[in-house]
This record gives C-alpha cells, structure tokens and sequence, in this order.
C-alpha cells in the first residue's frame, strides 16, 4: 500500500493535518480550506504597523488619525494621573496642616484647663493628644513600610529576570 503524501502548511503556526485525514477529493480540500481560519490579537492603542497599512488602504488618511486619537489619549491619560498625583499631595500636606492646627488647640485648652486649676483635666487631655499623635505616626510608619515590604519582592523579581 502506497504512503500519502503529508501536507505541509504554509503557516507554520498552523500544524498540518494528519496523515489520515487528508482530504479525498478536489471538494473536501475546498472545505478544508474554508474551515481554517487565522487569528490575530493585539494589545495596546495601536495596532501593529500591517494592519495600519491596511486600514490606510481602505481609508486613506485612517491610520493617521488612528496615531493622532492614540496620541491624545495618552497625553489625556497622563494629565489625569498628574491631577491625582497633585491632589493626593495636597490632600496630604492639608491633613498634617490641619491636625497640627487641632494638635495645638488640644495642647491650649490643656494648658489653659492645668492654669484654672482642673489639673487632672488638663494632664489627661494632655496626655491624651500626646498618645493620639504617638498613635497615628506608629500607624503610618507600620502602613509605610508594609507598603515598601509589599514592593522589594516585586523589584527582587525584576532584577533577577534582567
């Protein structure tokens, strides 16, 4: 019994099919071929250059316009993370500003509590505000270095793959 030939496929992506299944006839190949189907993915807000070329082709001008959306998206995208970034410091620089501002108006009304003679008031309001702002810079200092811990693996991770 003689060997059939084993069909090759031009796409190398694409294994050829086996052996045993080769189609008999001129119409089995046609259906063969119409049931292959190739398909292509791409990530990020361009796609590759071919395809460009293609739509360039069918529209002239589209892939200039596709580059230039592309391009504004990006500056947009990058001035709304600017915006947050500066908002966050801001926020952050109005937080420590106010709770200074109420840090000292608490160490007032002790003080001022200790001098009318309410001395146990104005010691335990006091001592009170001391041990709060104890409390929140262990607390940010605990989230700050939690947050760094988190990222040295990332980082180790990076460095061993370069």
């Amino acid at each position: 019994m003689p060997e059939e030939p084993v069909s090759q496929s031009p796409n190398p992506a694409i294994p050829p099919p086996p052996a045993t299944s080769l189609p008999k006839n001129e119409e089995e190949r046609r259906i063969l071929m119409m049931m292959q189907s190739l398909s292509m993915t791409y990530t990020g807000p361009v796609p590759p250059p071919s395809i460009l070329k293609e739509y360039d082709q069918l529209v002239p001008g589209s892939a200039k316009r596709m580059l230039d959306e592309a391009e504004r998206q990006t500056h947009h995208r990058q001035d709304l993370e600017k915006r947050v970034v500066i908002s966050d410091i801001l926020n952050s620089k109005l937080g420590i500003v106010c709770a200074f501002v109420l840090s000292m108006f608490v160490f007032y009304i002790s003080y001022k509590a200790i001098m009318s003679g309410h001395s146990l008031a104005g010691t335990c309001l006091g001592t009170a505000n001391v041990g709060t702002l104890a409390a929140i810079f262990i607390y940010g200092s605990q989230k700050k270095s939690a947050e760094l811990a988190g990222r040295k693996p990332q980082k180790a991770l990076e460095k061993k793959s370069d």
